[in-house]
């Protein structure tokens, strides 16, 4: 952009800049749409800076070709956001934005893929999502097409995720890598982690980011597999961390099975290779009904915690050996079914939690523990009770 709107003081060649930005996008973003670093909040980020660039260059007469990535990309944000806006937020997210448009959350996934989309007019931009004010500074019209997304469940093979919907339930699984290249900086310990939205609304949501400076253990805190909901075995993380955003030892994933028609995704990971253990998970999304079946392979007697961490609207009771979830909205029931007549643990722990940069609150964690002799499985069962 310098290149373009001051070539006199950039004394650079904008075509082959241009070049140079096409190229580095292979790198930034896989061909299914989904950002090489893991982060929703920056894959969003990413884009709006393309979308910035793609629009000076267009309106200056230099050929940029990035369309496809701004696409494709716009695609997999619109997919991961709920009907308000509100988004699955895995990896980090520090609430920065290029042309910000609001003082309020800018919900930046869903305002960055409706702008996408007014762009190039190829989808209807996400509901919910207005002409603002990075339209008016880019000169970019209202959009016209009426075609829309899928609603249904899509798999993202290169970039490891899959999103499940079944009615009024919109679940997204990760069966990712680490995050992008050699440093995986924004990427989380998230391996075969879920997250939740019933009727728009967030259920299932991880720990946050919070803050990267400051005392280190907020940094850790964010980053570690007990802040996502997936399983921890004998306190161990799935990915080794080295410092703030390094990582030594990572966990990869391996995508087992994905029926669209039937709303069923499962996948296995590494991460706990040094104690002998894979981890496996399915999720099978029904009609007001989740089931997540953990299957745990190895040997020798271990301690095994699985964790859902609730948005901070939900109270949870024990009944009867079940878990009540409820919420002004909504309500679910929550069993587990172990195998082998396995002794499991249910509780609810009371945890802090970051929805939001620098901002702090406290949550609901409901946690099944239990220590086993391996291997073991068991599923919960979560079913909405309106």
């Amino acid at each position: 952009m310098y290149e373009v709107l001051a070539p006199e003081t950039a004394g650079g060649n904008s075509n082959k800049t241009a070049r140079d930005l096409e190229e580095l996008l292979g790198s930034l973003f896989y061909e299914d749409g989904v950002g090489t670093e893991h982060s929703a909040h920056y894959q969003a980020n990413t884009l709006e800076w393309v979308l910035i660039a793609h629009r000076v260059a267009q309106l200056h007469g230099v050929e940029l070709s990035v369309g496809e990535h701004l696409k494709a990309g716009s695609e997999f944000l619109s997919l991961i956001c709920s009907r308000t806006g509100q988004f699955f937020d895995f990896g980090d997210n520090d609430s920065s934005v290029v042309l910000r448009q609001t003082l309020r959350d800018e919900l930046l996934p869903r305002s960055v893929a409706g702008s996408i989309c007014a762009q190039f007019n190829h989808r209807r931009p996400p509901q919910g999502w207005t002409s603002g004010l990075r339209e008016m500074f880019l000169d970019i019209p209202e959009p016209s097409t009426k075609s829309s997304l899928l609603s249904s469940g899509r798999l993202f093979p290169d970039g490891g995720y899959t999103i499940l919907k079944v009615g009024e339930q919109h679940v997204l699984f990760d069966h990712a890598p680490l995050g992008f290249h050699s440093t995986a900086g924004h990427g989380h310990a998230d391996a075969l982690a879920v997250w939740l939205f019933y009727k728009d609304r967030p259920v299932w949501v991880d720990w946050g980011t919070y803050r990267y400076n400051g005392d280190p253990k907020w940094r850790t805190k964010a980053r570690s597999t007990s802040s996502h909901n997936t399983l921890q075995i004998d306190q161990c993380e799935q990915s080794e961390m080295v410092g703030g955003f390094n990582w030594r030892r990572r966990a990869e994933c391996q995508l087992l099975r994905y029926s669209k028609d039937r709303s069923i995704v499962r996948a296995r990971h590494n991460g706990f290779a040094p104690l002998g253990i894979v981890h496996q998970r399915e999720v099978d999304v029904r009609e007001k009904t989740i089931v997540v079946s953990d299957i745990i392979e190895g040997s020798g007697i271990h301690r095994c915690l699985i964790r859902y961490w609730l948005a901070p609207q939900f109270d949870v009771l024990q009944r009867d050996g079940m878990l009540i979830v409820h919420s002004e909205h909504m309500s679910a029931s929550v069993d587990i079914q172990p195998s082998n007549n396995e002794l499991w643990g249910l509780s609810v722990e009371e945890h802090d939690y970051s929805p939001r940069y620098q901002v702090l609150r406290k949550t609901k964690v409901i946690v099944m523990s239990a220590r086993l002799v391996l291997p073991a499985q068991i599923k919960m069962v979560w079913c909405w009770d309106d």
